[in-house]
């Protein structure tokens, strides 16, 4: 086993693609106009939100945004400590947006746990293969689903239960399916859970595998010749599939009916910012109660602590006047390190912090505050790797 064979294989569970959860732009919608009293406590956010109409209105960030300007970066100050410097005052700016640094792997260690808000998952999540078989002690729903794999084709799958325990999936009627490269690769990633966590999806050659938790059963959805390698969920119920090479809209399929029932086409949000020409997302991209997140690897020069870089993995929190988290510390963090995990409530987004020593990390958005939600343990790094899917925490 090698590094290099562990790190292709983690690439090809999560990389270069980006998952639009709709789902959650549709339930903000509904929430619009309750929430527009709180907009001011987000640091720097103006509602802009986006909804879904069915399934065929494509996702649009802000048509009447202004072109940005060249992308620009301004002197960096003195790093600040890990988490206890809560201020609001950026590091740096990046095409005119406020960016703040994450803390250090080394300062991640010493992070406060979360307790104000925090998602419902334990402190720490072991993901050895001990856990109890889901058949055998049944949930309706789970809050977060890791796979575990390794580059001979083995994968274990683990839910987090409402309640913080766990549960063990068995995924072995589930084969390798095929990516753009005609690589075979594990079928699972990070959209596997559905929005509401009633849900798994699997991508299959010509077809998804869907588990529903609260009848105990497996259903398969056809899909045809449409490549499903790239599924994720648009709403709490129907999973969306990317156009074909020519374009055009990408099929969408009810996972209740098992059949197509219309089409829509997803873009990545970017805030309007210059991220550079070969700037590429990865991860999921989550809605909030108030705003988006998406993680970024981008094409410009970020000032960071250590000086200069050009092309750093960064996140873009969205809904307004975007803000940036930027990530530091890259030669201790894998390659698209830190994927955003979800919202924990209206201030408040959660990104996966991997690393020799994984862990979820909330970031108070617009500040320097920053604090631990879990731990990832019981794989073996150098032999094994994660991913993580997660449900929608805020409601």
């Amino acid at each position: 086993m090698t590094t290099e064979k562990l790190r292709d294989l983690l690439h090809e569970q999560v990389a270069g693609v980006s998952m639009p959860d709709l789902s959650e732009t549709a339930w903000r919608r509904g929430r619009r106009l309750r929430r527009r009293r709180s907009l001011a406590v987000v640091a720097g956010a103006a509602a802009a939100v986006l909804g879904v109409a069915g399934v065929v209105t494509a996702l649009d960030d802000d048509p009447g945004r202004a072109p940005s300007s060249p992308a620009s970066t301004s002197p960096s100050p003195a790093r600040p400590s890990a988490s206890a410097d809560a201020g609001r005052a950026p590091d740096t700016r990046l095409d005119g947006a406020p960016v703040y640094w994450s803390p250090s792997t080394e300062d991640e260690d010493d992070l406060p746990v979360m307790d104000l808000g925090r998602p419902p998952l334990p402190d720490v999540i072991d993901l050895s293969p001990e856990a109890t078989p889901v058949k055998q002690d049944p949930v309706a729903r789970a809050e977060a689903a890791f796979a575990v794999s390794d580059d001979r084709g083995g994968s274990r799958l683990l839910l987090v239960a409402p309640d913080g325990t766990l549960r063990t999936l068995d995924i072995s009627r589930l084969r390798p399916v095929r990516h753009e490269s005609n690589y075979q690769g594990p079928p699972t990633g990070d959209s596997m859970l559905s929005p509401t966590g009633a849900y798994l999806q699997f991508p299959q050659d010509g077809h998804l595998m869907v588990y529903d938790l609260a009848r105990r059963e497996w259903r398969r959805v056809d899909t045809g010749t449409a490549s499903t390698v790239h599924a994720t969920w648009a709403n709490d119920t129907q999973v969306y599939l990317r156009p074909r090479a020519e374009g055009g809209e990408g099929p969408v399929y009810d996972v209740r009916l098992g059949e197509e029932v219309g089409g829509m086409r997803l873009d990545a949000p970017d805030g309007g910012l210059d991220l550079g020409a070969r700037a590429a997302p990865y991860g999921r991209h989550r809605t909030g109660p108030v705003g988006d997140a998406q993680s970024w690897g981008v094409d410009v020069t970020v000032a960071l602590p250590d000086g200069p870089d050009v092309g750093p993995e960064v996140l873009v929190a969205t809904g307004g006047p975007p803000t940036v988290l930027a990530f530091t510390d890259r030669a201790a963090r894998w390659t698209q390190c830190c994927p955003v995990a979800g919202w924990a409530n209206e201030r408040v987004v959660v990104y996966e912090s991997r690393r020799a020593e994984p862990r979820l990390v909330a970031w108070w958005v617009g500040s320097h505050r920053f604090e631990t939600v879990s731990r990832i343990v019981g794989y073996t790094p150098g032999e094994e790797v994660f991913v993580g899917s997660y449900a929608r925490w805020w409601t």
